[in-house]
This record gives structure tokens, sequence and C-alpha cells, in this order.
């Protein structure tokens, strides 16, 4: 069957580390997408309402619903009206975390977004009329 073949493909891919990273970074990435999908079609919401509604172009909430992500700002708006905040978190890749002399490690610490440096940012952002 087909479906076994892609699977075995797959499974074999993933042991490349490069590649596993890369279809990591994916999946979160299908994540976000399905959220805002689903919350336009439940809301019954055509792309160019949603895209009014959050303040960026049509063809912003196409790319976005395709994982093609221009910036974080502009996600965030678009997550924030449908009711979700961005956490980020910073993390080292496999293998990675030495400096570039490669004697002492880069220290690595989660960084989340706290509500007051969101209301901050979108309070920068109200006074610039750029959007993607």
């Amino acid at each position: 069957m087909k479906s076994d073949l892609v699977k075995d493909h797959l499974k074999e891919e993933l042991k490349d580390p490069h590649f596993k990273e890369l279809y990591e970074l994916h999946q979160q990435k299908l994540v976000i997408v399905k959220k805002i999908i689903d919350y336009r079609v439940k809301q019954h919401l055509t792309q160019g309402q949603l895209a009014d509604k959050v303040g960026v172009s049509q063809q912003y909430i196409s790319r976005i619903e395709t994982g093609d992500f221009c910036t974080v700002e502009v996600l965030e708006k678009v997550l924030t009206a449908i009711g979700y905040a961005v956490k980020m978190q910073i993390v080292p890749l496999r293998g990675a975390g030495l400096s570039k002399a490669g004697a002492l490690p880069v220290p690595m610490a989660p960084i989340s977004l706290q509500k007051q440096y969101m209301k901050s940012c979108r309070i920068k952002r109200a006074f610039s009329s750029r959007a993607c």
C-alpha cells in the first residue's frame, strides 16, 4: 500500500537529525494553521472577512493558512484576534549550543512573551500602518 511506503520513507528520513528538526517545525506550524482555519470555518468567515477583522490582506491570511508566516508580529495579531496568545521559546538544536570558539556553551533560556510585553507590542503596532 502507498501509505505504508510513505510511512516507511518518513520513518527512515526522521533518522536524519536535520530532517527531524525541520519536520518538527513543520508539525508545529500545522498546529497553528489548523487553529486559524478551524476558527474561521466555525465562525463562517471567509479569508477576506478574517483579514478585515485582523487588519491584514486576504492574501496574507491565505499565506498564513498555507504555513507561510511573514512575521511573528502579524501572526500574533491573527492569533490574538481568534483568542490565542503567542508563546515563544528558544531551545537549542541538537548538537548546537557551543560558541564559535567551541569552548563555552551558549546559555539557552526559555523566553515567554508576557502579557505586559504583548500589550506594549500591540500599542506600538497600533501606531504603525505597516503590515505584511
